[in-house]
């Protein structure tokens, strides 16, 4: 079996780490693996380190520069998937769906194609979170209802996004379930460390420090745990996007930012 991955890639975020595990695994179960990429060259050097990443794990890459509403980018998707003899197209995000509809409205219907759901449009979802009452059908809506009419089967990270997509009018109920990531443990229990054990009841958060990621609401849940675990923290692992100002805020007025640590970017998360 041969499946084509496809993804426009910024750097190695949470999918693309993802894909650095799974797809060796993959690989190894005898399921061969490549992957269309897409980046610009204001990327930096983060997407050429996710590609190296690939190949030295043994995945093909078919990397493009490009914009990405490049139309030849269609082009460029189809001839890869025609002479790689993909059985199994899996686009992830709204521009690889858009492609790989695009190809298979119009130019080859010859494979599965598979989606998979990280999210909606960000400022959107930052407002709004995944309520659908205020959904706007503009141009983001437009390009993922479309898309998705030519896209076999989805998965979504979470079920709240899962509702959203159904809710909002945008994938049919029986077109898509829940696949959560997974992550894989040693198989004996990381000890305690005084370096990394910040408190006897922790509660760790890992992801970039935006409302999206919903940081405020654990806050105020560890306000309501401290009274009845009172040695319990909240560890947050994570760059700043401009919120970490009003996370501490919240703790301070909810006599908790003794209890909320921000420890920054840090690779030692499993630690």
């Amino acid at each position: 079996m041969k499946v084509l991955f496809v993804q426009k890639v910024k750097g190695i975020g949470g999918s693309e780490n993802y894909f650095l595990r799974l797809l060796p695994k993959l690989k190894q179960s005898g399921i061969d693996c490549e992957f269309f990429l897409v980046r610009s060259l204001q990327d930096g050097d983060e997407s050429i380190s996710f590609i190296k990443k690939l190949k030295a794990s043994g995945i093909y890459v078919h990397d493009r520069v490009s914009a990405p509403y490049n139309p030849l980018l269609v082009y460029y998707l189809y001839k890869v998937i025609v002479t790689s003899q993909a059985q199994i197209v899996h686009s992830h995000l709204i521009h690889a769906d858009f492609w790989s509809a695009l190809v298979k409205r119009f130019l080859n219907n010859q494979f599965f194609l598979l989606s998979t759901k990280h999210g909606y449009d960000e400022n959107y979802v930052r407002k709004n979170g995944f309520k659908t009452k205020n959904i706007v059908k503009g141009f983001y809506y437009i390009i993922a209802k479309w898309s998705n009419n030519y896209i076999d089967y989805s998965t979504a990270v979470s079920n709240g996004l899962r509702r959203f997509y159904i809710d909002a009018g945008l994938v049919e109920a029986n077109k898509i379930k829940t696949l959560y990531h997974g992550h894989d443990f040693p198989d004996n229990d990381f000890p305690d460390s005084v370096d990394y054990r910040l408190s006897p009841s922790q509660v760790i958060m890992v992801g970039r420090i935006i409302p999206l990621k919903g940081y405020q609401y654990v806050i105020e849940a560890i306000s309501i745990a401290s009274k009845r675990q009172p040695d319990v923290k909240l560890v947050i692992l994570g760059t700043d996007y401009g919120f970490k100002h009003q996370l501490e805020e919240l703790a301070l007025n909810l006599k908790v930012r003794d209890r909320v640590i921000f420890v920054g970017f840090t690779k030692e998360v499993g630690q």
